[in-house]
């Protein structure tokens, strides 16, 4: 399993929960048939948040993100599947995933687990393909 991120304009931040959110969430990318062209263009049109302008997507291995940060004595993560119904005001989120086990921003764990995801990026793409 893989999995597309955001990742705010500040990089690192863009993998924590927000206050109150309890767990970031990110995108099953193998939800969608390849080549990334295409993957990308399904997590774009599934999104039920607002890209930042100079919000990007990053690509993440799960195994090898839930190995490293838990070699680095951080945390233990879990990528969960949490596929979202659709709404009246939003399409069905088929790609929905949720990351258990990351800190809020503004915290200290927080700043680690975030340069943790951040050193784990495969790839990062722009929200906004130019």
């Amino acid at each position: 399993m893989q999995s597309s991120s955001r990742v705010a304009s500040d990089a690192a931040s863009g993998f924590l929960a927000r206050p109150g959110e309890g767990c970031p969430s990110v995108n099953w990318i193998e939800c969608f048939a390849p080549p990334i062209e295409n993957q990308l263009a399904g997590i774009r049109a599934e999104k039920r948040l607002k890209y930042e302008k100079r919000g990007k997507l990053a690509r993440l291995n799960v195994r090898g993100t839930r190995e490293y940060v838990a070699a680095e004595g951080a945390t233990i993560l879990a990528f969960l599947h949490d596929q979202e119904d659709a709404t009246e005001k939003y399409p069905e989120h088929t790609s929905h995933c949720v990351i258990q086990g990351v800190p809020e921003l503004y915290t200290p764990e927080g700043e680690l687990i975030g340069d943790l995801l951040l050193d784990c990026a495969l790839e990062i793409y722009e929200v906004v393909p130019g």
